[in-house]
């Protein structure tokens, strides 16, 4: 099954392209989309962690592709808390990329907000896929019973 990419909306600073992925399989279809040579591929999270930032090369473009291992189990609030800190890690690359050395408090304060809304808000459209998803194979699963 082919992955879909996740891509974000960036329209609160034009910046690096932002994508998010919640499985190792989604994380695959990036690397592909974007190009990116098998044997430069890195770990889809880091050994450890619960959750990665990369920063890529894309046509001469920056991609930042947040990969992210959320096991069923876990707080809704500690997932916020996650992708709170992730967005910290974008918007710090972001500013970097541009060479702003000393963003101003309010900037950082909405742009981490916005980028933790979109991860959010993915995250809640992931969720409904997963639901869906097992409902047809419950509902595939009776259909063969009866």
């Amino acid at each position: 099954m082919r992955q879909k990419v996740r891509w974000l909306s960036r329209s609160l600073i034009v910046g690096p392209y932002l994508a998010i992925c919640f499985t190792e399989d989604e994380f695959r279809g990036i690397l592909k989309y974007l190009e990116i040579k098998h044997y430069e591929w890195p770990q889809w999270i880091t050994p450890g962690a619960d959750a990665t930032t990369h920063t890529l090369g894309y046509k001469n473009k920056i991609a930042t592709v947040i990969c992210i291992h959320i096991p069923p189990e876990m707080d809704p609030v500690a997932v916020a808390g996650l992708m709170v800190h992730e967005a910290v890690h974008v918007f710090q690359r972001y500013c970097q990329s541009i060479g702003e050395d000393e963003p101003s408090l309010e900037f950082e304060a909405y742009s981490i907000q916005h980028i933790s809304q979109q991860f959010m808000w993915e995250y809640v459209d992931y969720l409904k896929e997963q639901e869906d998803a097992a409902k047809k194979k419950r509902s595939n699963r009776n259909k063969r019973r009866a």
